[in-house]
């Protein structure tokens, strides 16, 4: 039986678009794993090697017992294809009066699983890593604080408005919609349309997570988190997260909020290029909301 003309390119098209979308959401979501290039070892802190379920998957971790006498601890979450180690110089400085738990994502460092969620799964831990604390640290944990970076920052937003025993929130960096910053990283680094690329894209990361990461987009939560007291920081120099993904989540912020945007030049330079600045904003914070 011959093919119609007519089929047979409707099938190397569909065919082409399936193959497309699966392989470039596989870009995103199975985010490369990378060591611990900084440990607590290296900054010869004292420490204790952690671990937790977050549903069926093993989470990797550190907790860091704070030099002061304190009851209250902050859960220190890290960027896509990072680990805790890659926070770990620029957030330590916390533990001066902070305990601090740092853990690896879902698919990321030494923690289990084999897909990034860019919101979902991240949350997930993050809920986990506050259970955990609450069970097993609870003399440590009478309040907790979050900092997250990038999409540490997204999943902090998430978790602080379904979970009210997180007291105050840090996102550096977040983007503003799952959608909206595909669409932006496939222009910037490829120089790809939204139109079909990106949507296709976007449909092949659904269609393999069971579900749509926006809707776990700090756009479509910012405003649940309140009472909670959420602080936003951005770069203005930033091309992976420009500095207005990071107002548009601020503009949906309720009260109490702050916004502080730092001149540096590049995603995660703002500890780098302003470091005292950084620590004083981030400390202030903290001793003001937990």
């Amino acid at each position: 039986m011959k093919l119609n003309p007519a089929v047979f390119w409707a099938l190397i098209f569909l065919t082409t678009c399936l193959i497309w979308a699966w392989f470039s959401s596989r870009l995103i979501l199975n985010a490369p794993r990378i060591r611990d290039y900084v440990t607590p070892d290296n900054l010869k802190i004292p420490f204790e090697k952690i671990e937790f379920k977050s549903g069926r998957r093993k989470i990797s971790g550190w907790f860091i017992t704070s030099q002061k006498n304190t009851s209250k601890t902050i859960i220190i979450c890290h960027g896509w294809g990072a680990s805790k180690g890659d926070v770990l110089y620029s957030t330590f400085f916390l533990h001066q009066h902070y305990n601090l738990l740092y853990f690896d994502f879902t698919n990321h460092g030494e923690s289990g699983g084999n897909k990034t969620s860019m919101g979902k799964y991240e949350s997930e831990d993050m809920l986990s890593a506050v259970k955990y604390l609450k069970e097993e640290k609870p003399s440590l944990s009478a309040k907790i604080g979050v900092f997250g970076f990038s999409m540490g920052g997204v999943a902090a937003i998430y978790a602080a408005s379904k979970d009210k025993r997180i007291n105050a929130v840090v996102a550096e960096s977040p983007f503003d919609s799952f959608n909206e910053i595909t669409a932006h990283h496939a222009k910037l680094f490829l120089n790809l349309p939204r139109h079909p690329l990106v949507v296709l894209t976007i449909l092949g990361a659904i269609i393999r997570l069971g579900h749509s990461p926006e809707r776990y987009s700090p756009m479509r939560n910012i405003s649940k988190v309140s009472p909670t007291a959420v602080l936003l920081l951005a770069t203005s120099g930033d091309e992976n997260i420009p500095v207005e993904a990071v107002k548009r989540v601020y503009e949906k912020a309720e009260e109490p909020k702050e916004l502080v945007v730092f001149d540096s030049h590049g995603h995660g330079t703002a500890y780098i290029e302003h470091t005292d600045e950084y620590k004083k904003t981030i400390t202030r914070f903290f001793s003001k909301n937990l």
